[in-house]
């Protein structure tokens, strides 16, 4: 199963992501970096209140106006097995967590069964876009179901 504590350290950004909160994990938790030169320290507190929410900060609570994509999802219709695809699309926003309103889903070593329609939703409350693209996969074939051998050919 694993821990439902992961850290992460992307260049120079640290998480610290807790699966599946409980009244237990309330408390304060503190993040230390030092070297050499030094040390610097930061903290927050997570009251049991607080948790199963999205932090206040990364909610934007008065939308202008119903989310609008700037650039829609591209199909594909021949795409090959073991090749890579990047679905991408943009929507301008005030606030986001995302890298600045670049929403992407990328799919390495491509499979025949990965052929399917792909939907993005953005919402607020005050209307929604969606977006839509579909993959088409061409099987290769790479596996021979029938002997290619002339001797073992079967007779009933």
């Amino acid at each position: 199963m694993g821990s439902r504590l992961r850290t992460t350290n992307d260049f120079g950004f640290v998480t610290l992501d807790i699966n599946s909160v409980v009244p237990e994990d309330a408390g304060v938790y503190m993040c230390r970096a030092y070297n050499a030169a030094g040390e610097a320290v930061s903290s927050t507190a997570m009251k049991e209140a607080s948790m199963n929410r999205v932090p206040e900060m990364f909610v934007d609570t008065t939308p202008q106006q119903a989310p609008v994509f700037t650039t829609h999802l591209q199909s594909f219709d021949k795409l090959s097995e073991g090749q890579h695809v990047l679905l991408k699309l943009k929507f301008p926003c005030i606030r986001s967590t995302f890298d600045f309103g670049l929403v992407t889903l990328s799919i390495n070593g491509l499979r025949a069964d990965d052929s399917a329609i792909y939907t993005c939703k953005a919402t607020n409350q005050m209307g929604e876009a969606v977006s839509t693209c579909s993959l088409k996969i061409e099987d290769r074939h790479w596996l021979q179901a029938e002997s290619l051998h002339p001797d073992s050919a079967t007779y009933w």
